[in-house]
């Protein structure tokens, strides 16, 4: 395609300089006429095919969105929220003057992490004291 508008484009530098008889004017001047409307016709498609994909991203961001809110419910409570889904870990997690976690927080962080690994590509914040 970059050669043909290439070659029209010296051909209707040529036919600015005197060079060309009236009837390849005519003929250059349709052929660049199709080709103009062959390239709107891409760009249309390109633009139809851009929205798509776009659309289907959003589509699988929001379905792995709801399956990590199923996930997590089943092991935490989990809201969804302008930042995100948000995991609260509201039990007392550890004895009275000791470092240790108790053996039911240790469960639910090691199904918490289970899940966590299996999605590599998200981004965690976490918070609290």
């Amino acid at each position: 395609m970059k050669i043909c508008t290439v070659t029209r484009v010296v051909m209707c530098a040529a036919l600015l300089a005197g060079c060309v008889s009236t009837g390849t004017h005519k003929q250059t001047l349709a052929e660049l006429e199709q080709a103009r409307k062959a390239l709107e016709s891409s760009k249309k498609q390109a633009a139809a095919e851009a929205d798509r994909l776009r659309q289907q991203a959003e589509a699988e961001k929001n379905a792995l969105r709801e399956r990590l809110l199923q996930q997590f419910n089943s092991v935490l409570q989990t809201r969804e929220t302008p930042r995100g889904l948000v995991v609260n870990m509201s039990d007392v997690l550890f004895d009275t003057g000791q470092y240790t976690l108790k053996e039911q927080a240790r469960e639910k962080l090691a199904k918490i992490s289970g899940i966590v690994i299996s999605h590599p590509g998200l981004n965690l914040q976490v918070e609290g004291y």
